[in-house]
């Protein structure tokens, strides 16, 4: 079975994970969403009204065309599909500007999951892949509160909460190694929660930059190793080569990393 394809092994993951349904905010995205997508149809329906009884007119009329007024008839269609662009633009600017896409939130393993439907279900699964390695998934526990999908990939230690920030790499990657990625990050938070002096300073060098990244990544390949090595999944033969060439990658990029020096507005990973 490839790695790329795991519905069958997750059903039949035994989790003890803690799980709650959505929560409901006093205007939930969700409520957000349905009034996003009745404006928008509404505004579709109105607009395809005006249209279809402009076109009726020129259609049972056709000595219309004729007339200086037939004008009028085209402008006042093009005025009202230039309408319609306009306020389905307008819409849109409001739907991205609050992220309405990615704005509903779920808790899983004691964690808040925020995005879209898709991205939940994806870090959802990964966490259940990260469950293999209990004391790993505990550590990730304490040290990330939020997991959310966004611009960019980092680990937010300065949000309300340690939020783990992932970019459109969620997309592609697969969850095992999406698994070992949360637990990367969780470290960093440990870094920076463990870097802070008795007045609360912390200190930027003790979680970021190169010692900080070799840090993360031998915690990460301890990570695959123990999902690869527990008793579930050491069961799918399959699996035990791709996260070893994962292993050995992280292993390489362990030698001297630089994609910490990346500036955040261009981690598009």
């Amino acid at each position: 079975m490839s790695m790329y394809n795991k519905s069958e092994k997750l059903n039949n993951l035994d989790n003890d994970i803690d799980t709650h349904e959505s929560e409901n905010d006093i205007i939930s995205p969700d409520k957000l969403n349905s009034l996003y997508a009745e404006s928008e149809s509404e505004v579709n329906l109105l607009s395809s009204s005006l249209l279809d009884q402009a076109q009726e007119i020129l259609s049972q009329f056709p000595e219309i065309n004729n007339f200086p007024e037939s004008g009028s008839l085209l402008e006042i269609k093009q005025e009202v599909l230039d309408l319609q662009k306009e306020t389905n633009d307008s819409i849109t600017w409001v739907k991205q500007k609050f992220n309405l896409d990615k704005s509903s939130k779920e808790s899983f393993a004691e964690m808040e999951i925020q995005g879209s439907n898709e991205f939940r279900e994806k870090i959802i699964n990964s966490l259940k892949f990260l469950s293999l390695a209990q004391e790993k998934l505990n550590f990730v526990q304490k040290n990330i509160q939020r997991i959310q999908e966004w611009e960019h990939s980092g680990m937010n230690v300065f949000k309300d909460k340690p939020t783990f920030e992932i970019g459109d790499i969620w997309k592609e990657a697969d969850e095992i190694y999406l698994a070992s990625g949360i637990a990367h990050d969780a470290y960093h938070s440990y870094l920076c929660e463990n870097s802070q002096d008795d007045k609360g300073n912390i200190s930027l060098k003790a979680f970021t930059g190169k010692e900080a990244e070799k840090k993360c990544l031998a915690f990460q390949i301890e990570t695959l190793n123990e999902i690869k090595n527990s008793n579930y999944l050491k069961n799918f033969a399959d699996n035990q080569e791709p996260i070893e060439r994962q292993i050995d990658n992280l292993k390489e990029l362990m030698i001297n990393p630089s994609y910490q020096d990346i500036p955040y507005e261009e981690r598009n990973w």
